[in-house]
């Protein structure tokens, strides 16, 4: 090979290498800015993660005192046999469920025979069409 070829070829060589390098660099950057994010979420979520553990624990907590007024509710009001249990059924799911059968503002200021006239306009509007 004559000395103008090997030259030739040395400054390829070098731009090759200079192209990688770049490109090298650029990379190694890259997965260290995704590492940096990846601390950041790891870190965002474990505070995440230690706040509902919190919450978690003030609701526990909360519950055994709700649960020992409770009972020493029902204690002081002499058991369930004297009207201790009134304060407990205040509570419960039944409740919850009778305040959904409460007639809503606009029902209760009906009149009967308008409430009525409703309750037949939406019983047709329900059924399917034929």
């Amino acid at each position: 090979m004559s000395l103008e070829a090997l030259s030739t070829r040395v400054t390829r060589l070098a731009q090759q290498l200079a192209d990688l390098s770049k490109h090298h660099t650029s990379l190694l950057n890259k997965y260290m800015q995704d590492e940096e994010r990846s601390r950041e979420k790891i870190k965002t979520l474990e505070e995440k993660v230690k706040r509902c553990e919190d919450k978690i624990h003030q609701l526990e907590r909360g519950r055994a005192v709700s649960a020992t007024s409770s009972e020493q509710r029902r204690s002081v009001r002499g058991g369930e046999g004297s009207g201790g249990e009134v304060l407990d059924r205040m509570s419960t799911p039944e409740l919850e469920s009778s305040s959904e059968k409460t007639p809503s503002t606009k029902e209760r200021s009906a009149s009967p025979g308008e409430a009525e006239g409703r309750d037949r306009a939406d019983m047709y509007m329900s059924t399917p069409e034929d």
